[in-house]
């Protein structure tokens, strides 16, 4: 019988004894919000673990960590190309432009919009629009553990504005670069230590 996983955060360090076995160390310029469970539209157990960057009550960023496990054999497959090492593992990773709020109101059980939610009941104002950059590692044979990394930008951290990437032309011309430069910024808030 697989034991069940201890997870904790002290001096913002995310340690988790399985599934994965992952030390996990967030950069001090972010706070330590919180962890939730949850069930995932019936079909995945959910652990995540809540970091803000924040002035005030108005958040920069959020990173967080994301322990899943499906529950009906449902497998985790996908179709991302693009691969970095971080820790001992490969990971996959892509970049994405999102209006967030109305993703969040679009989908409301969703994993991001539990986070969400989490963070405006703690009084915090989340993003109108932001840019994510997601890391996800498939853990078992049999596709059934995933963790995922995500850092999300409130669209204006960095000067930008959705109709900037809303213009197709210039999305094409510009998004390789301004996604290239959410990875470094990504990386830079967190590393894997262990695992």
């Amino acid at each position: 019988m697989t034991e069940l996983p201890s997870r904790s955060v002290e001096h913002n360090l995310l340690s988790s004894s399985n599934t994965p076995d992952i030390t996990i160390r967030v950069d001090d310029t972010f706070q330590y919000i919180g962890n939730l469970q949850f069930i995932l539209s019936g079909t995945a157990q959910v652990e995540q673990f809540v970091f803000a960057d924040h002035e005030e009550q108005k958040i920069n960023r959020i990173f967080f960590v994301q322990f899943e496990s499906s529950l009906d054999g449902g497998a985790y497959n996908y179709s991302i190309a693009e691969t970095l090492a971080l820790g001992a593992h490969e990971y996959m990773h892509e970049s994405h432009s999102w209006h967030w709020k109305a993703m969040v109101e679009e989908n409301p059980d969703a994993d991001y919009a539990q986070v969400d939610a989490f963070l405006r009941d703690r009084g915090y104002g989340t993003p109108e629009y932001a840019i994510i950059e997601l890391f996800v590692r498939v853990l078992d044979e049999a596709k059934l553990n995933e963790v995922l990394f995500l850092y999300i930008e409130d669209l204006s951290y960095k000067g930008l504005s959705y109709s900037e990437l809303s213009d197709i032309e210039k999305a094409f011309e510009e998004w390789t670069r301004i996604s290239q430069e959410l990875a470094s910024r990504s990386l830079e808030s967190f590393e894997v230590i262990e695992g």
